[in-house]
């Protein structure tokens, strides 16, 4: 059987800085907005940042060790101890390898989840990839890629409905191996070696084997089978001889029968001259004349392939990268990063770092990423437990205080950092009430500073205390919700301009709180709630107020704003957001511009700032974001970038949408001079709000103008109305504000080839 697809293999070529060059970006547009799309198109700037600890193939070839991970693919120079990092934004279609092999021209072939498979080849220079989606577009409906062999000419691809050949020079599949037993419809194949011109491949129901050049390996009748209890895993050689690998134990192939060697669980079986090395998970055994020997034990983590580098074991490692062991101790490998891919909740400090909290389950954690440093791509920083024996993986919000970060954990409590990265601590111990089904177990979802008061949204207390007011370290007051005290599943607190604390209840409710200004004296406390029935779209996900003052409420069922904080209850007051009806709304950020970048599980929404229209969409098939559950996003005022948090990784966004300056003083013109042929664009940084630029040759002839979006930046493609390239020369850049009141003044030079 062929397979055909319905989209041909598309090629993705990107220079040595990861630019993609063809890769389109589809937007929802209205065309009064063409000119702001047209911007966004021209300024992008995509980065891609994942964890590659989980490194689940390992391939060596020269003093290169290649490793696909759940976080993309990263090639490490062991001599050098150098990292090079290949992601979405290098021409990948996905991050998270299932299966990968090199080939002997050293192409690499990569096999994801879904069924997509990329051939990369590479060079220091740049990269070409070209996606195969024939398996993904089958109507198969598990397309998992289990393996991966190049032998010669012909790749051998292992999935969850049989085994495909594919004919790598004219990149086209040959044949599909279903019924290799004659009883399954489809079987899984996790593995395959070829000796003496039969093909044995390891499957879910035992060992198939046949003549590789066959015509009639279509059909059961062209197979050898022998059932194995529990399937074979793996398939290895050693002098001329097939050995494989289960749960249960290692096996010798003897013409049509299998005999147990060893009982050892076998995770994998990697072919090593003179001996097979085999993976038990944490174990590596040597076998070798008949005997098994125990070489090593990682103390955490599992062996998910080996390889050898210059008479190393090299180990792809499921928590610690690649590791080469040498001399009877491991070294581990792996390129700076988060300590893992969920990114749910993020804030931006005043210094530009990002920090981020993991998850609510199963977390990795608290990250902070320092951007660009020393002209690197960035610097991580990790919080966790084993650092921090009080605290809790489970990150669920992080804020950013004047003095301080606060992160709110599902199930330790509260965390207080100060500028030394020196941790505090605040759960049971220190007053805070834990959940109902266990007191010790407290989760905070959310922190506000308010003057010299911190207010703590306690979540499903048992004492009913939903918020916790702290001063100095001291907690001196606490709050029932007033409303009704059985509600206390509380996810968001945000402070309006007068005081008033605004919150989002899993009741299906936004709590507004006021205490009128008299924070000790409840008796003047009022306390509202607003719900579907009062005109929000949904039950409450997440609240945002805009730079008009504006409430955002994302629900499960789209947007809605509402325009009147004093009387939200008010008819008109709550207003629909058309664009994104029936979009279950996981966050929203807020640029210089006012727009709105709203996460949802579809991607990434900007929308005008008063929601009528449709600026761009990004989700994981038109950009380099990880995943269309997009499921936080944080947004630099200063610099314009945006981050979009997914559970596969980290996506950022330049964009022209930084907060406008207050005065030109500040206008900077980069980068200068310009090539046309090398350089994106002329970006011209510094504007006020709602700027307008032209450029006029030095003798004041009119080049262009350029309407900004109205944040911070705007951008210069090198080209006049007519839409060619201007001559090499001096120009005159001039921005102004909407009145003409303030005028900004640069040049640039322009260097044709």
């Amino acid at each position: 059987m062929h397979f055909v697809s319905s989209r041909p293999c598309i090629t993705t070529n990107l220079n040595k800085n990861g630019r993609i060059i063809n890769l389109r970006f589809h937007f929802v547009i209205l065309l009064s907005f063409l000119i702001t799309i047209n911007l966004l198109a021209q300024f992008r700037e995509w980065k891609n940042y994942t964890d590659m600890k989980n490194v689940r193939k390992v391939f060596v070839f020269g003093d290169t060790i290649v490793a696909g991970t759940e976080g993309g693919i990263f090639i490490f120079y062991p001599n050098e101890k150098r990292f090079q990092k290949i992601l979405k934004t290098e021409g990948l279609f996905d991050v998270d390898v299932k299966s990968m092999t090199v080939t002997a021209n050293k192409n690499i072939i990569i096999g994801f989840g879904n069924g997509v498979i990329d051939i990369l080849s590479y060079s220091p220079k740049d990269y070409n990839v070209k996606h195969i989606f024939d398996i993904q577009n089958s109507p198969e409906p598990d397309k998992t890629i289990n393996f991966l062999k190049a032998y010669g000419d012909t790749l051998f691809i292992g999935t969850n409905f049989g085994l495909l050949t594919y004919r790598i020079s004219r990149q086209e599949f040959i044949d599909t191996y279903r019924r290799i037993f004659p009883d399954v419809e489809r079987i899984k194949v996790f593995d395959a070696q070829i000796l003496n011109d039969t093909i044995y491949i390891a499957t879910s129901e035992g060992i198939g084997k046949g003549y590789q050049f066959s015509q009639i390996l279509v059909s059961p009748a062209g197979w050898k089978t022998i059932r194995v209890s529990g399937g074979i895993r793996s398939i290895g050689i050693l002098n001329n001889k097939i050995y494989a690998g289960n749960i249960n134990g290692l096996f010798l192939l003897d013409g049509d029968n299998v005999t147990k060697v060893s009982s050892i669980p076998v995770n994998l079986i990697y072919n090593a001259g003179d001996s097979i090395l085999i993976s038990t998970g944490r174990e590596i055994f040597s076998y070798r004349n008949d005997q098994l020997q125990m070489i090593t034990r990682l103390a955490s983590g599992d062996v998910n392939d080996i390889s050898i580098w210059s008479d190393k074991i090299v180990a792809g490692i499921s928590s610690s990268g690649v590791g080469i062991f040498e001399n009877g101790e491991w070294k581990f490998y792996y390129p700076d990063g988060p300590n893992g891919n969920q990114f749910s909740n993020m804030a931006i400090d005043a210094n530009g770092n990002l920090w981020v909290a993991s998850s609510k389950f199963l977390g990795k954690g608290l990250y902070r990423f320092q951007p660009e440093v020393s002209g690197s791509e960035g610097r991580w920083k990790n919080f966790t437990k084993e650092q921090f024996s009080r605290m809790s993986n489970d990150c669920y919000r992080v804020r950013i205080g004047k003095n301080y970060v606060w992160v709110g954990t599902w199930g330790g409590g509260l965390i207080k950092i100060d500028k030394n990265d020196s941790l505090k601590f605040f759960s049971k111990n220190e007053g805070i009430m834990g959940v109902t089904e266990d007191t010790n177990f407290v989760v905070i979802t959310d922190i506000a500073e308010q003057g010299d008061l911190v207010w703590i949204l306690n979540y499903k207390p048992r004492n009913a205390n939903i918020i916790y007011l702290m001063r100095n370290d001291s907690l001196i007051y606490s709050f029932v919700n007033a409303y009704n005290p059985s509600y206390y599943l509380n996810t968001q607190l945000e402070i309006d301009e007068k005081g008033k604390k605004w919150i989002v209840s899993e009741h299906g409710y936004i709590f507004v709180f006021d205490d009128n200004g008299t924070i000790f004296d409840k008796s003047d406390d009022k306390w509202i709630a607003i719900s579907r029935a009062d005109g929000l779209n949904g039950n409450p996900t997440v609240i945002k107020f805009d730079n008009r003052g504006d409430l955002w409420v994302g629900t499960t069922y789209g947007l809605n704003i509402i325009v009147d904080l004093d009387e939200p209850l008010k008819a008109g007051s709550i207003r629909s957001v058309f664009a994104l009806r029936d979009f279950y709304i996981n966050d929203i950020a807020i640029d210089g511009a006012n727009n709105k970048w709203v996460a949802t599980k579809n991607g990434v929404w900007v929308l005008s700032p008063d929601g009528t229209n449709v600026i761009a969409q990004y989700d994981a098939s038109n950009s380099p974001i990880l995943s269309d559950d997009v499921k936080s996003i944080a947004f630099d005022l200063n610099s314009g970038v945006v981050y979009f948090g997914t559970d596969k990784g980290l996506t950022s966004l330049k964009t022209e949408f930084g907060k406008p300056a207050e005065n030109f003083t500040t206008m900077k013109i980069y980068p200068n001079p310009f090539h046309p042929e090398k350089d994106l664009n002329v970006v011209i940084d510094g504007l006020v709000a709602n700027s307008t630029i032209k450029i006029f040759t030095i003798s004041g002839d009119l080049v262009k103008t350029i309407i900004t979006p109205g944040g911070k930046t705007g951008i210069w493609d090198g080209k006049n109305e007519k839409g060619q390239y201007v001559p090499t020369g001096i120009y005159i850049i001039i921005a102004y504000n909407e009145d003409g009141t303030q005028v900004g003044i640069g040049k640039i030079a322009i260097l044709r080839d």
